[in-house]
């Protein structure tokens, strides 16, 4: 009898042993500390532990007039049961970025695993601590792809098919040879972008020309810098740059190549 107990006392304490150690290889420690993190579908699921109706959301926006694309998003996260507002300050420093950005005060995580369950579609979130922030959320760096919009999807056709002729262009000469900006807004014209104008930069530039585009025009810029590399401008390259008044502006940088694209 003394010998069975033996036998059964050595098998709880490994059956328990098995039992601690599936526990803490379960457990997840989750850095949301300037990070970008996996939000993907193979990414192991996270509890929600508040709801939206308790999380204030500010989306970055510096124009004058909030962009219509940014107020299909405060629709939508409204939709959704979040307190939102559209803000021209927070978040200005982390918003030229081309993964989705989102800042988060330090008492602010569990509501961020909210955000990112009900209402981010995106794979990977930069998610970066702010003490300067009034809410509790702010979504700094996005785009239409970033963003679960649910049954909201048809309103967004015009958005993301942008057609040439609806995008203003600046193309800004900061070095490159005499006449070469009016040079690429002509051809950019006869592209179908007619809204394309040529002027001087304030001040010249090196290092390759770059094309930086607004929120939601990044496809727009990888066309245009596709064309510019076909035009002599073989180092172009794009940016995030959401505080222009523009949706594209193209700066030709000094030592660029001489464009092939024919005089007007």
């Amino acid at each position: 009898m003394k010998k069975q107990l033996i036998i059964i006392g050595i098998l709880l304490l490994g059956i328990g042993g098995m039992y601690w150690m599936a526990v803490r290889s379960g457990v997840a420690s989750v850095d949301l500390t300037n990070t970008d993190t996996v939000n993907g579908e193979n990414a192991p699921a996270e509890t929600i532990l508040v709801e939206p109706k308790d999380i204030s959301v500010g989306i970055y926006d510096p124009a004058e007039e909030p962009s219509a694309v940014t107020k299909l998003l405060e629709k939508r996260l409204q939709s959704l049961g979040y307190r939102v507002s559209v803000v021209k300050d927070e978040g200005a420093a982390e918003a030229n970025s081309e993964r989705m950005t989102v800042l988060f005060t330090s008492a602010a995580k569990d509501k961020l695993v909210t955000l990112k369950q009900k209402g981010i579609a995106s794979a990977v979130v930069r998610q970066i601590e702010s003490g300067s922030i009034s809410y509790d959320l702010v979504m700094a760096a996005w785009s239409i792809d970033d963003i679960d919009w649910g049954d909201m999807e048809a309103e967004l056709g015009t958005y993301r098919d942008v057609k040439p002729e609806s995008v203003a262009v600046l193309v800004l000469n900061a070095g490159a040879e005499t006449g070469e900006a009016g040079r690429i807004a002509d051809v950019l014209k006869g592209a179908g972008y007619t809204q394309a104008a040529g002027e001087s930069a304030e001040s010249e530039a090196t290092g390759p020309s770059v094309v930086y585009y607004q929120r939601n025009f990044r496809t727009v810029a990888k066309k245009i810098v596709t064309f510019l590399r076909a035009n002599g401008y073989a180092d172009a390259t794009y940016r995030a740059r959401q505080d222009q008044t523009m949706p594209i502006v193209i700066v030709l940088t000094a030592g660029t190549p001489t464009s092939t694209a024919p005089n007007p």
